[in-house]
C-alpha cells in the first residue's frame, strides 16, 4: 500500500546498510515518487508482493551494489571499452602448442614400417 511503502521502504534502505537514518527522508522524497510510478501501473496505491523485491532495487538505484558493476548492463557506455562483437567479449581457451616431433631412429621407423604389415598365411596350413 503506498501510505506505508515509503516507510518500509526506508527500513530496508537503513537495515541494508544503503543509507543512515538521517539521509533516508530525502532519499525517498527525491526518489521514491518515481520508482512507486514504475510499479503501479494501475494506480491503485498497491504493488503486487511478487514485485517488490525488484521495485526495492529499482527505488535502491545506485545504492544498488550491483549498479555499475563491471559487464552489467548498468556498466555500458561507462569507463571500460564495450566490446564490439561477441569473440571479443569472451575470451577463448588458449589452445596449448603442438609438442615438437623428435626425430625417430632407424630402428623406430623400421618397426613401425613391419608393424602395418599384412600377411598371406592361408598358403601355410
Amino acid at each position: 500500500m503506498k501510505s506505508t511503502a515509503p516507510k518500509a521502504a526506508g527500513v530496508i534502505l537503513e537495515a541494508t546498510h544503503k543509507l543512515k537514518g538521517a539521509q533516508v527522508p530525502g532519499y525517498m522524497k527525491a526518489n521514491f515518487e518515481k520508482a512507486w510510478n514504475r510499479f503501479d501501473i494501475n494506480a491503485d496505491g498497491f504493488v503486487r508482493a511478487e514485485e517488490t523485491h525488484t521495485f526495492m532495487r529499482s527505488l535502491m538505484g545506485k545504492l544498488n551494489k550491483f549498479a555499475l558493476a563491471p559487464g552489467s548492463l548498468s556498466d555500458i557506455g561507462g569507463a571500460a571499452p564495450a566490446a564490439t562483437n561477441l569473440s571479443e567479449s569472451v575470451a577463448a581457451p588458449e589452445k596449448p602448442a603442438p609438442k615438437p616431433k623428435k626425430a625417430a631412429s632407424q630402428e623406430e621407423e623400421a618397426a613401425a614400417d613391419t608393424a602395418n604389415v599384412e600377411v598371406d598365411v592361408s598358403g601355410l596350413i
